[in-house]
Formats: C-alpha cells, structure tokens, sequence
C-alpha cells in the first residue's frame, strides 16, 4: 500500500478533482492523507464528501510547503510514501502503476521510500 501526501493551500476546485482521481483511480485502498496548510474553510465541502476515504492534517497555519510535507510524511503509515499538490490530476491504476517505480527502488533495501514527481498526468 501508499501513503500519498496530498499537499493543499488555496485550491479548493483542483482539490476536488485531485481526491476524486485519486480515489477512483486506486486498484488498492491507499492511504490518502491531506495536509491543509493553513486555509481550510473553503475545503469543508471537499472534506465532508471525502471524509470516509481520506486522512486530514489541518495546520492552523500556513507553514511552508516543505514543513507541511514533512508533516504529512510523519502521519503517513506506510512504507511508500508519494507527495503531491493538488493540482495533480491521477490515472486510472496510478498506484499498480507507482509500484513498478518503488520495486526498483526498493531493490536498494530502503526502510522507507518517498517518491516526489514533479506533476502527475491522466496520460503518459
């Protein structure tokens, strides 16, 4: 399973879209934590129609995109760990997908492994 790291700030449509791909597009039930940065008003919606298939960290501030990863990173409880904004938009099988990434990394014997891509498109 995968620990994603869903990183939120001022997005709330793209949020939308992000959960619902994620959500639907998973072939296992990952763990989907979103971290709200310190703007969570506008998401209650967002939050409330995901609530039974998603973890939130909310963070009374805005503390950096890197703080918030790393927030998220200790919440996570699996080994694969994937950060993402959400603006991303996942594919159908994302997660059987990612796991051919983290078997070759985990050909190094890594305890935990945090894959970070730069954007994630619903095409190759």
């Amino acid at each position: 399973m995968i620990s994603v790291i869903i990183l939120t700030y001022h997005q709330h449509e793209a949020l939308d879209l992000c959960l619902r791909s994620a959500i639907e597009g998973q072939q296992n039930k990952n763990q989907i934590i979103v971290v709200e940065n310190g703007y969570w008003e506008p998401n209650e919606e967002i939050f409330k129609k995901y609530s039974n298939r998603i973890d939130i960290l909310r963070l009374e501030e805005n503390v950096g995109m890197m703080r918030a990863m790393n927030l998220g990173t200790y919440n996570a409880s699996n080994e694969l760990i994937l950060h993402v904004h959400d603006d991303n938009v996942f594919p159908m099988g994302w997660d059987y997908k990612l796991k051919d990434q983290f078997n070759v990394l985990d050909q190094v014997k890594y305890e935990i492994i945090v894959l970070t891509p730069n954007q994630i498109e619903p095409r190759p």
